[in-house]
């Protein structure tokens, strides 16, 4: 009783994309049943979601290594090369599950949902139309992807009808129909990394296309805690509900007065949202930005001296030192 109702409770939070508290039920979980498949597969993917992909590998290996053939954690690692955009994995992974015939709903509809996720339709709506057939009553999600792998497949208006389905049970994916996308884009930022998808929100701001935002925020992409932060924080702008996530984003205006190079706003979304989960101040932005590109343009053997850093961010050597040694300290 007691492992079903923290299981039930750590499905609930991964649904809501409350993903630290799921990491912290799902630890518990796995040291108390160390055995519980389940828990090491849903703590794979908390762990993805929130960026910290080398944990999340590492449980993923621990059911692939005791439990070999469990169809969750081969689905789940198709999503992770998919997201890493690792295509010979991708496909590798694909061909092995597509001769895969499941019996379990459950595992019919993960087989089905995962291969929509990855854009692999035609193998997405067989699974997931044999759901429909035989009655079952799925959620959103559920009718989210069967009207994604329906339209993609060219079942046009049995796609709308399960449209209809989605926005009955939310409102607020009214304009992400799969046809007002194109099966490219709509999974253009799934397959990116968390800096990546932080990073696109900026942009998205900067050039004023606020609504590539809310079709994020309205999609079943999962987000982190931060995402989500960071997401209200650009469409409202409001710094005292959003305090911390807002200097995060105020570094990277500072970055973005300087340097307009992708590569230094991914190592620097990279490294903040480590800061971010720590209890470490973020409020010196000139500091932080001058700080992230002396280390990045070091780790790029782009000398520069921190003098001429902080010249050009209007900060002291000694701030550029003091965040320079912590960042370090985050890349070893």
């Amino acid at each position: 009783d007691d492992l079903i109702l923290k299981q039930d409770a750590a499905k609930s939070l991964l649904e809501t994309s409350q993903f630290e508290e799921a990491i912290t039920l799902l630890e518990e979980i796995v040291e108390e049943y160390p055995e519980f498949w389940s828990a090491h597969n849903n703590l794979s993917l908390a762990y993805f979601y929130v960026g910290e992909v080398d944990k999340a590998k590492q449980y993923l290996q621990t059911v692939l290594e005791q439990n070999p053939g469990n169809l969750h954690a081969y689905c789940n690692l198709l999503v992770f090369y998919y997201y890493e955009r690792q295509d010979e994995k991708v496909e590798e992974i694909a061909k092995v599950l597509s001769t895969v015939h499941p019996l379990l709903v459950e595992h019919r509809y993960k087989l089905g949902a995962t291969f929509a996720l990855v854009g692999h339709y035609p193998l997405a709506y067989k699974w997931l139309r044999s759901l429909y057939k035989q009655g079952f009553e799925g959620d959103e999600v559920f009718y989210y992807w069967l009207s994604y792998s329906a339209y993609f497949t060219g079942n046009v208006t049995f796609a709308e009808q399960m449209w209809e389905r989605v926005i009955k049970e939310n409102k607020e994916k009214e304009g992400s129909e799969p046809w007002n996308v194109s099966g490219d884009a709509n999974h253009r930022v799934g397959s990116m990394t968390l800096e990546e998808r932080l990073y696109a929100i900026f942009l998205a701001v900067q050039t004023n296309n606020l609504n590539e935002i809310k079709n994020y925020q309205s999609s079943t992409v999962p987000q982190s805690q931060l995402e989500k932060e960071f997401i209200a924080f650009a469409l409202t702008n409001d710094d005292h509900i959003y305090k911390k996530v807002a200097a995060l984003y105020h570094i990277a205006e500072s970055l973005f007065t300087h340097s307009k190079q992708d590569e230094l706003f991914l190592f620097s979304f990279r490294i903040l949202t480590k800061v971010y989960k720590e209890n470490i101040s973020l409020q010196n932005h000139q500091g932080w930005a001058a700080a992230l590109e002396y280390v990045w343009r070091t780790e790029a053997n782009q000398p520069i001296t921190q003098a001429t850093i902080a010249t050009q961010y209007t900060t002291s050597v000694a701030t550029i030192g003091k965040y320079a040694k912590l960042i370090k300290n985050i890349l070893s």
